[in-house]
């Protein structure tokens, strides 16, 4: 069982990426934006090759024009998406793993991964949504993802990860039958 933390924030912000130029909260000059606002391709791969990362993970309505440009890396595109029905299948839009989080994204709500019609997505994916320590078990024998993916369920305050929920998260998590 793979997990993924979402969301990594020290306790106290640093104040060493303003110094260099780079604006906070993990934006970089690099990253240029579409008329819509969002990443154009070209910026997330510069962002790769930069830093030198293995996956990207694209949120929200992008167009398969944005995989197709992002599909000769030597990375794993992951498609974050919201559960729907129908349910998104993995690859839809060229990504290697497809990330299925809760109809509303982001609000740390457990959403019903055990209602009849939930098929899952097929291939790589990961399940997102609300999951903690106390429930990721139980989603994953129910949903049998590829993998899970966890923010707030491992916060002791919003926007602080906690260690100790990080460990439990991860042991609940491999335990899963």
């Amino acid at each position: 069982m793979r997990a993924q933390n979402a969301g990594r924030r020290r306790r106290k912000p640093s104040a060493g990426g303003r110094q260099h130029g780079h604006p906070p909260h993990g934006t970089h000059p690099a990253a240029r934006h579409d008329r819509r606002g969002l990443p154009r391709p070209a910026g997330g791969l510069r962002l790769a090759n930069i830093t030198g990362i293995r996956a990207i993970q694209l949120h929200g309505h992008e167009e398969r024009g944005h995989f197709a440009a992002l599909g000769d890396g030597e990375w794993t595109l992951i498609r974050a998406t919201s559960y729907r029905e129908p349910v998104p299948r993995n690859g839809q839009m060229g990504e290697d793993i497809l990330l299925l989080d809760a109809p509303t994204p982001g609000a740390g709500v457990p959403w019903d991964w055990t209602r009849r019609s939930f098929r899952p997505p097929g291939g790589r994916w990961l399940l997102a949504g609300g999951l903690t320590p106390d429930n990721v078990s139980h989603a994953v024998d129910i949903t049998r993802p590829w993998g899970v993916d966890v923010s707030s369920g491992i916060e002791s305050v919003r926007g602080v990860k906690d260690s100790a929920l990080i460990r439990a998260f991860v042991k609940a998590a491999r335990a899963a039958s």
